[in-house]
């Protein structure tokens, strides 16, 4: 959050510029999913803390945020135009409070757990531009966090040109301004994905049942299932597809000692062996499992 909407929220403490009618406002209305109560909670909070004014979607600042994002001109008079939603529809305001933050909470370089609408249609011109104003609202600290850390400013332009890119994907599938793919762009803004070249790179954690050791000599590399995975015959996941094998499938069991690492291998073609192996540890090191840091490549 910026240093003025942080100290209207403080001044204006638990009040809301809609008064008591807020309370009734229910967030489904904007297309969320149906929250949880921890989402719930978390709605009152926004609710509570929205300030009277918010920077982050006014005209000259939105302005500002495309002009940091290298978004164009074309593009970014059509996102400032789309700030007119919030008179028409004053409630967008607590909605945008609301998205702003939890991205500003999202811990940085780690997954950003939240829940994207779309509008409904009912709200009329610019609803498909309000995420879009709450990620440019954290443009400014990202790219403080990108010079911090030596990354070069093209570096941090040509990351941010997927906003525009999505922004024309939007436009050639629905055939109105607008943007799509917000979920996707969190990655960028809360320093998990870089665009260097042509290349996208994402950081993150590798998150699948699987156990990838090496020989220490001659580098040959051996997947393993993970422990008390169900597999069908054909070594594929039970259920994949719709389709399970009660009768001749089975269970993987990985276990890793000091003596031994027994487990089941992954072929080649993707499919999980049967037969268990086992190796001696004294040959074989683990480089991969979950858990571990990874770095995925994407092209844009």
């Amino acid at each position: 959050m910026t240093r003025r909407t942080a100290v209207a929220a403080e001044e204006v403490g638990m009040g809301h510029p809609d008064g008591d009618t807020a309370a009734a406002i229910d967030p489904t209305r904007f297309g969320l999913p149906t929250p949880d109560d921890g989402e719930r909670r978390d709605w009152e909070e926004s609710r509570g803390t929205c300030p009277e004014r918010i920077d982050f979607i006014e005209p000259a600042q939105v302005a500002e945020h495309c002009g940091l994002a290298g978004l164009g001109a074309a593009l970014s008079a059509e996102i400032v135009d789309a700030t007119r939603i919030y008179q028409r529809h004053p409630e967008l305001r607590q909605l945008a409070w609301h998205l702003h933050r939890r991205l500003a909470a999202a811990s940085v370089m780690q997954p950003a757990h939240i829940r994207w609408p779309r509008l409904p249609d009912a709200f009329g011109e610019g609803r498909d531009f309000v995420c879009l104003h709450v990620l440019l609202s954290r443009v400014p600290a990202m790219l403080a966090f990108h010079r911090g850390r030596g990354i070069p400013h093209q570096v941090s332009l040509d990351t941010l040109d997927d906003l525009r890119l999505w922004s024309a994907d939007h436009r050639r599938k629905r055939g109105t301004a607008g943007f799509s793919n917000p979920g996707w762009l969190t990655n960028h803004i809360v320093g998990r994905i870089f665009r260097i070249g042509r290349l996208q790179y994402d950081l993150g954690t590798f998150s699948y049942a699987v156990h990838v050791f090496r020989h220490r000599l001659d580098r040959r590399v051996v997947a393993l299932a993970g422990d008390a995975q169900r597999f069908r015959a054909d070594g594929q996941c039970d259920g994949a597809n719709g389709i399970t094998d009660p009768t001749g499938g089975f269970e993987t069991r990985f276990e890793r000692s000091s003596t031994s690492i027994h487990g089941h291998p992954i072929s080649t073609r993707g499919a999980v062996l049967r037969d268990p192996v086992d190796l001696p540890p004294s040959d074989w090191e683990c480089v991969l499992e979950k858990g571990a840091h990874v770095l995925g490549v994407h092209i844009p």
